[in-house]
């Protein structure tokens, strides 16, 4: 009976054993390689780990078939507005009241978007509604509006 030999004519253990060597060996090096990189640079997790760019939290892999949602793609109403106001701001012939006012409806329409023109009379009433009370007592906005 005959031993199987390796590609080099040695025994077929031999040579798996000289592979588990060179995979202990790349094992190894890649650990020496992680531990060089100072701790500061190497993570809070484990490899992979994601996470969230706004809040540093580690996030949940997505699931095969789920859609990938980046983080940076996420709004912040709070710095918006406060451009917002900022360029408003500029206006050096509207009243205060007024820039007031155009600040309050720009976030509103910014946070409920309506998706078609047959919406923006819905949009209307519900800024009414939400902003009517503060709106009806200031002097120079209420003559904005007609009865």
């Amino acid at each position: 009976m005959q031993r199987k030999k390796g590609r080099t004519g040695e025994p077929a253990a031999a040579v798996k054993a000289e592979r588990a060597a060179e995979a202990a060996a790349e094992v190894a090096a890649a650990e020496a390689a992680q531990a060089a990189i100072p701790p500061a640079l190497r993570g809070a997790g484990p490899p992979g780990t994601m996470y969230h760019a706004h809040t540093c939290l580690p996030i949940e892999p997505p699931l095969p078939g789920d859609e990938i949602r980046d983080s940076d793609d996420d709004e912040d109403i709070e710095a918006w507005a406060r451009e917002d106001f900022r360029h408003l701001s500029g206006f050096d012939d509207v009243v205060k009241t007024e820039k007031a006012f155009m600040h309050d409806w720009n976030v509103f329409m910014h946070k409920y978007r309506p998706y078609a023109d047959r919406e923006v009379p819905a949009a209307y009433e519900a800024f009414a509604h939400y902003r009517g009370g503060a709106v009806t007592h200031v002097q120079s906005v209420s003559g904005m509006t007609t009865p």
